[in-house]
């Protein structure tokens, strides 16, 4: 039969205040405070105080102690087939009445706009000890895709979790590790985690297809490795093995990744590829060539430049690199002062620059520099002419071939209000 089992993995939960909600029809006080105390009997909260709710577990906790007092023994007969004897070897002596009407409220409060698990018990027998193996079972649609889950108990501790759709069946340990998948006719198996921690590594992988079967081992570097053929794998998102290959030097020379294969070429000892091939199924998709830093590769006629994140297995593209310029080597200025004939409409007419002008004109390295920020809101200019007075007329902070000095007086610099007599000729 199908009881009405509480999904908590999606956060819905039945409360105490739901339950008694659905009390309305039990008039005797005494019955409703029992019925309580028993729906707290089943909460694990660490206060040990009045429950807020039953998870899952708690619930099959539950159902599983009313199979026990079923006196038939059979799933289908709990709501008629509880017997005084029955409660009394699950625990429940002298509560059968109270105990039937939890049962009776509980499955009235939940409703219908709860899951409903389909439970299932199984008795056995391990080394003398008796057990109740017992499974929650529901099928639904989720994106217009039909899956199946499935929760195991070994009496009242969960012993794994199934989920199964048209891709793939994949199951979890209580802890959230995997256990075992299967796809497209490939069995995995996961075993020998070292940390309870969900996104520990298992220490051995057994893959299974058909007749062949395959066993790696995790390695230091958090690869496995098969020691019968010597080939290498990584555990992908999806729990899945993706195989790749390594040269004489330990450098990957080819690996799956994700949907796509990479193969990897190297010059003499380096560790970054020269060239990396992306092939997407059985067709090459693009060629990139190591330049400098970047990599290139070839769109028609125009070469493109790209970054390659080694970790996502990405490139990204991005501009070509600009030429170095060259260094220019400042100097002090000459101890030695000399007068010069100033130009015409320049004397004493002062750039006063503030700290943040300063500071940008001590990075710079020329007088065009200098003269492309004194000018960058202005237009048609002859900068040709123009540079050669800014040079001539500030001894001071330029040499004779324009190279800024290294204690450039800035305070110094003159440059003219009125640049009529360097505009263009129209």
């Amino acid at each position: 039969m199908g009881f009405k089992i509480d999904n908590n993995t999606i956060g819905k939960k039945v409360t105490l205040e739901q339950l008694t909600a659905g009390l309305d029809q039990v008039k005797d006080k005494k019955k409703i405070d029992r019925i309580t105390q028993i729906f707290n009997k089943y909460n694990t909260n660490t206060q040990k105080n009045s429950a807020d709710a039953l998870d899952m577990d708690e619930q099959i906790a539950l159902m599983n102690d009313l199979h026990k007092a079923d006196g038939d023994g059979k799933a289908e007969d709990f709501d008629s087939k509880v017997s005084k004897r029955g409660l009394k070897k699950a625990g429940f002596a002298g509560e059968y009445k109270a105990y039937r009407d939890f049962i009776e409220a509980y499955q009235k409060a939940v409703g219908d706009t709860q899951n409903t698990y389909d439970l299932n018990f199984k008795d056995g027998t391990l080394e003398g000890q008796q057990y109740i193996e017992t499974t929650a079972k529901r099928s639904g649609t989720v994106d217009g895709q039909e899956y199946t889950e499935q929760h195991q108990y070994i009496d009242n501790q969960k012993a794994k979790s199934t989920y199964q759709n048209a891709d793939r069946t994949i199951s979890y340990s209580p802890k959230g590790q995997l256990l075992q998948q299967t796809v497209d006719g490939t069995t995995i198996k996961y075993r020998q985690y070292d940390s309870d921690a969900k996104n520990a590594k298992p220490g051995v992988i057994t893959v299974r297809q058909g007749d062949s079967v395959m066993t790696v081992k995790l390695k230091e570097d958090g690869t496995y490795l098969n020691s019968a053929d010597n080939s290498h794998y990584r555990l992908n998102q999806k729990g899945l093995l993706d195989e790749f290959t390594v040269d004489d030097k330990n450098r990957v020379t080819s690996e799956v990744w994700g949907e796509n294969l990479f193969d990897y070429a190297y010059e003499g000892d380096n560790t970054k590829p020269s060239e990396i091939t992306l092939n997407k199924g059985t067709q090459t998709e693009k060629q990139y060539i190591l330049d400098g830093e970047l990599y290139t590769s070839q769109n028609g006629e125009n070469k493109e430049y790209f970054t390659f994140d080694s970790e996502k297995r990405e490139f990204t593209q991005t501009e070509a690199p600009q030429p170095i310029k060259p260094a220019v080597q400042k100097q002090t200025r000459p101890t030695q002062r000399h007068f010069i004939k100033m130009t015409e409409g320049w004397k004493n007419q002062k750039v006063k620059p503030n700290k943040e002008t300063t500071a940008k004109f001590n990075a710079m390295s020329t007088a065009n520099e200098v003269l492309a920020e004194l000018i960058k809101d202005k237009d048609g200019i002859n900068q040709e002419t123009l540079l050669v007075d800014l040079i001539r007329n500030n001894p001071s902070v330029f040499n004779d071939k324009g190279v800024i000095y290294s204690d450039a007086r800035w305070n110094r610099l003159d440059f003219p209000k009125d640049l009529s007599r360097y505009k263009t000729a129209d």
